[in-house]
C-alpha cells in the first residue's frame, strides 16, 4: 500500500468531516475493493438534526435530514500497482466528489427548512 497516497486521502476525509455548514454529522464507511486488489471503496453519509418551531413553540421531537451516497468512490492510488500513478489523483477526484455530495445535501436541507424557524444542536446531545 502506498502510505503517502493513503495519508493524502485521510487528509481529504478529515477535512470533509470537520467542515460543516449546519453542524451536520458526517460519516465515511470503507470496504476493501473486491475488484481492485489493494484499493478501497468509500461510502458517505450525512445527517442534519434540527428542531422545528410550530405555531411559535419548539417541537420537542427532533427532525432529521440525511443523505447517503448514491454511488461509491473507488480509490485508485493505494495498491502496489495503482490504476493512477499520480498520488494526488484520488485527492482531486475525492474533493470534487465530496463537494458535489455536500452541495446536494445542503440543497436538501435548505429546501426542507426554507421558511421554517428552527435551531440545531449536535445530535450527540439528544441522547
Amino acid at each position: 500500500m502506498k502510505e503517502e497516497a493513503l495519508k493524502i486521502i485521510k487528509g481529504v476525509l478529515e477535512k470533509w468531516i470537520n467542515t460543516k455548514r449546519y453542524n451536520e454529522t458526517k460519516k465515511v464507511f470503507s470496504y476493501v475493493s473486491p475488484i481492485n486488489k489493494g484499493e478501497y471503496i468509500l461510502y458517505f453519509y450525512s445527517t442534519f438534526c434540527y428542531f422545528k418551531n410550530i405555531d411559535g413553540k419548539t417541537n420537542k421531537e427532533p427532525s432529521f435530514i440525511s443523505k447517503e451516497s448514491k454511488h461509491f468512490f473507488q480509490t485508485a492510488t493505494l495498491s502496489d500497482m495503482p490504476l493512477l500513478e499520480n498520488m494526488n489523483a484520488d485527492r482531486y477526484r475525492l474533493e470534487e466528489y465530496l463537494e458535489k455530495f455536500d452541495n446536494e445535501f445542503y440543497e436538501q436541507i435548505e429546501k426542507e427548512i426554507n421558511g421554517d424557524n428552527f435551531f440545531t444542536s449536535d445530535p450527540f446531545f439528544f441522547v
